[in-house]
């Protein structure tokens, strides 16, 4: 299982909207569809990113296409902390 800080929704909808307006909505569909699987694959297997503690303590990176989600693991499954793509500094973000 996995649930979405109040930020990683808004980055969530912010790529959504992004995408809608870049690419249609075929390919805003299709690319949140992936990181929804990406979410999934992580709850059950939440070693598979890399430990990002310089970043922020007890959190772990994965990348997917332009973007890298920043998570942690809970005792339910994991918490997605922030969805940021890969230009944006994520020292910026977390302090």
């Amino acid at each position: 299982m996995y649930k979405l800080t109040h930020r990683a929704v808004d980055d969530f909808e912010s790529i959504y909207e992004y995408t809608w307006k870049k690419f249609g909505s075929l390919q805003a569909d299709k690319y949140t569809g992936e990181l929804d699987l990406l979410f999934t694959l992580l709850a059950k297997n939440p070693v598979m990113g890399h430990d990002t503690s310089n970043i922020k303590e007890g959190t772990r990176q994965v990348n997917h296409r332009q973007h890298a989600i920043f998570y942690q693991n809970t005792d339910y499954g994991v918490l997605i902390i922030r969805i940021l793509h890969h230009q944006m500094d994520p020292m910026r973000y977390f302090t």
